[in-house]
């Protein structure tokens, strides 16, 4: 016997006394017949993403003992091999073996532990609250005053928001298209593009407004856009048009904003999406971002507030680079002697200070406390794992955003390094070598391998293949961590860094080759198949 998954289209009377539904809109004309209030009918979209998997389990087990009921009662002219356990019946999960139920439905609270219908429990969960429930798993992870969170700002901007509020409206529409682009679900797809139209002329009304502008959840709606674009990889880089947008909103903004707690929280976010931003685009910090980030330093804990000091001296200096760099040019171009001369001087002062910043990095590493270190183990999936670094080590750490961290501190020094280098090329071309050139170049191409080892070995924790104990994660869709999908989406960064960088091995270049599409295809974060790795320009 054949068992239908269609789900029923009728409406929920129709549903409740089992009659056929003639789904007359607005409301079933058999409802009007008898009297009776029609309460319409379910979204087509709530229909594609309905769980009746114990439903139909339910119909399996009740027809299997029907049948096995008259085998009993009827004399048998053929024997046939009996199965032992209802179990072995097809569609139902036997011991051992993943449930076939989607991880894309939220599973059922508690207060859903009464025996009730099936259809009436799901008419309760449309697909509006199954993608925020999905998104806020992925995309959110809560933190403390010791170590923060990703995007932990976001409860409680989303709690306290206005039903028509610009943020609530960029929540859903990148809830839609996290979901969509999960279930490779085109109504989904389109649904969200429809959500995303109206949070985007919702965002635009409030920045035109001098009153809602300054508020922060205006602040927390560009955000969440961002995330929207590496979701839907609507362009070509990981920080996207937006970026801008937050970064000229926080200048109008002021040093007021951080009078709340809620300005704190969002400030705190966006800084340091700039300074990734700045580092990646050799970006001179501007001086407003200076001023902010020294003021909400002292509410950092003190191995965060360390570290973005030394982040903002590596802004500084990689865009001290890319300007001596191109009047050097220039100068060789003109025939300009006596200025090429104090270029080399400042080159040398500035290989100098760069070698300082380094020092100062690796201070930071070696000084932080136990619970921000994090620690080395052997590989437990090592030969069939994807987190297979040169040495057969990964790392496991604290949290996901602990690890984002240590990459973040891995990724900045591999920057440094690889502007120290062209530091060293540029001046051994117009000059006389350095006296120790020769050894300053080996410990930058030290130090850079030594990064891009240590990234490497962070991949099984952050794409969540092994827990905090160090242990295989067997079953994904079980017992993996919240704000999974951040983490990785911050992790595509890191990779393009790699391969910016020009010193990754073959091996590491292959690991990053493979963590890509799982990133781009598995969690639906579509930048991640932007010429696969190229996040950032």
């Amino acid at each position: 016997m054949e068992l239908s998954t269609r789900a029923s289209r009728g409406c929920m009377p129709c549903r409740k006394r089992k009659i056929r539904c003639d789904q007359s809109r607005p409301h079933c004309q058999m409802c009007i017949k008898r009297s009776k209030h029609c309460y319409g009918y379910r979204e087509e979209a709530d229909l594609q993403f309905l769980d009746q998997t114990e439903a139909i389990q339910r119909k399996v087990k009740q027809t299997l003992n029907v049948d096995q009921d008259k085998d009993l009662s009827t004399p048998l002219t053929r024997q046939h091999p009996t199965k032992e356990n209802p179990e072995d019946f097809p569609g139902i999960p036997r011991t051992g073996t993943p449930s076939i139920k989607t991880d894309l439905v939220p599973e059922r609270p508690p207060t859903y532990s009464i025996k009730t219908s099936i259809s009436e429990i799901q008419l309760d969960i449309p697909c509006l609250e199954q993608s925020l429930s999905l998104f806020f798993n992925q995309y959110v992870s809560p933190g403390d005053d010791e170590i923060p969170g990703l995007n932990d700002f976001l409860p409680l901007f989303y709690q306290q928001a206005l039903p028509s509020s610009c943020l609530k409206l960029c929540v859903a529409a990148t809830a839609y298209a996290s979901l969509a682009n999960q279930s490779n679900s085109t109504s989904m797809g389109l649904k969200a593009w429809d959500a995303y139209g109206t949070a985007l002329s919702s965002v635009n009304a409030a920045l035109a407004d001098p009153t809602e502008c300054l508020k922060d959840e205006t602040l927390g709606a560009l955000f969440i856009l961002g995330i929207f674009e590496n979701i839907s990889g609507q362009q070509l880089n990981i920080f996207g048009a937006h970026g801008c947008g937050m970064d000229r909103l926080l200048q109008v903004r002021g040093p007021r904003s951080f009078a709340s707690i809620k300005g704190q929280l969002i400030s705190k976010a966006v800084c340091a999406y700039l300074q990734i931003r700045n580092l990646s685009l050799g970006r001179r910090p501007p001086p407003y971002e200076e001023t902010w980030l020294a003021a909400l330093n002292y509410r950092y804990p003190p191995p965060y507030r360390r570290f973005m000091l030394i982040v903002s001296r590596i802004c500084h200096a990689r865009a001290d680079t890319e300007d001596l760099l191109s009047s050097i040019d220039k100068a060789v171009k003109y025939g300009s002697y006596t200025s090429l001369q104090q270029h080399c001087t400042a080159l040398t002062d500035l290989i100098m200070k760069m070698q300082n910043i380094a020092s100062s990095h690796c201070l930071w590493a070696q000084g932080v406390s136990e619970s921000w270190a994090f620690t080395s183990i052997s590989d437990p999936n090592a030969g069939i794992g994807f987190g297979n670094n040169s040495e057969g080590s990964v790392h496991i750490y604290h949290s996901l955003w602990m690890a984002n961290i240590w990459n973040w501190n891995r990724s900045s020094n591999i920057l440094l390094q690889c502007s120290l280098l062209k530091c060293l090329a540029k001046l051994s071309s117009i000059s006389a070598k350095l006296p120790d050139h020769d050894t300053l170049e080996a410990n930058a191409r030290m130090t850079i391998q030594s990064m891009i080892r240590d990234i490497c070995a962070s991949i099984p924790f952050i794409m969540c293949d092994i827990n905090g104990d160090g242990e295989p994660i067997k079953n994904q869709q079980m017992a993996v961590p919240v704000g999974q999908n951040m983490a990785q989406l911050w992790l595509l960064w890191h990779f393009h860094t790699i391969l910016r960088s020009g010193h990754a091995l073959p091996k590491q270049m292959k690991i990053v080759g493979e963590v890509i599409p799982r990133i781009g295809l598995g969690k639906g974060i579509r930048q991640a198949l932007q010429g696969r790795g190229r996040v950032a320009p």
